[in-house]
C-alpha cells in the first residue's frame, strides 16, 4: 500500500517523541499492508539492539522486535535446551498459524501482532495463555507492566493511550492450562503456578 504521506523515519525507542501523526514501527508487515493517508512520521524500533529472547529463571523476555522466525527458533535452542517448560510446546504452533511466507515470518514482529490487536493475533493467544506481562512506554510515564490482552472489542485498537509502544512481553508461566487431579475420574484445568 501507499504510505507516501511520511515525511521522516526516525529510529528512536523513546516515547517522549512520539506526536500525532506517528506510529511506532518494529517489523511493519501490517503497517505497510494496510497502507496510510494520515502518517507523517515512522518511529522506528528496528535499530533499538534489544535482544529478540532473553531467558531466565523468571521467565523467557520476547522483544517487541523479535520476529516471528527468532521465536519459532526459541524451542529448539540452546537458550531453553533442558528446561522442563511445557508452555514451549504452543510457540510454534503460534507461529504456524500465521500462515504466512519466511519473508512475512523474518519481518514481522511479536510486539507488531500484539499491538495491532487485529483478530486474528497468535501472540495474543500465546502471551494470554501464558499469562504474559507486557511492558509498555508511554510518552507520560516511565515503562509500566501490563497483563496481556489488553484489546478493546474493536478491531485494531488496543486499551492503551496514543503513543505507547509495546518494548517487551514476558511470559512467566510453564504451563497453559494444566490438568490438576482433584479426587476421583475427574480432573479440573487450571493454569499452572510455575515461572516459564
Amino acid at each position: 500500500m501507499d504510505m507516501n504521506t511520511i515525511e521522516a523515519v526516525v529510529p528512536t525507542t523513546d516515547p517522549a517523541e512520539w506526536r500525532d501523526g506517528d506510529a511506532w514501527l518494529a517489523g511493519g508487515t501490517v503497517l505497510f499492508s494496510y497502507g496510510s493517508t494520515v502518517l507523517k512520521r515512522l518511529l522506528d524500533l528496528g535499530q533499538a539492539g534489544w535482544p529478540a529472547v532473553t531467558v531466565s529463571g523468571a521467565g523467557i523476555e520476547l522483544a517487541a522486535t523479535c520476529t516471528v522466525a527468532e521465536l519459532y527458533a526459541l524451542p529448539g535452542s540452546d537458550e531453553v535446551a533442558g528446561r522442563e517448560w511445557p508452555g514451549l510446546d504452543l510457540f510454534r504452533p503460534c507461529c504456524d498459524s500465521f500462515v504466512a511466507s519466511f519473508k512475512v515470518w523474518n519481518m514481522s514482529t511479536v510486539g507488531g501482532n500484539l499491538c495491532t490487536s487485529l483478530p486474528a493475533g497468535p501472540m495474543i493467544s500465546l502471551c494470554a495463555g501464558l499469562d504474559a506481562t507486557a511492558i509498555i512506554l508511554g510518552p507520560a510515564a516511565a515503562a509500566a507492566p501490563s497483563r496481556w490482552p489488553r484489546s478493546s472489542p474493536e478491531t485494531g485498537k488496543t486499551a492503551w493511550h496514543p503513543g505507547n509502544s509495546c518494548a517487551a512481553s514476558t511470559c512467566r508461566r510453564r504451563h497453559c492450562l494444566r490438568r490438576w487431579p482433584s479426587g476421583g475420574s475427574r480432573s479440573a484445568t487450571s493454569a499452572g503456578p510455575e515461572s516459564c
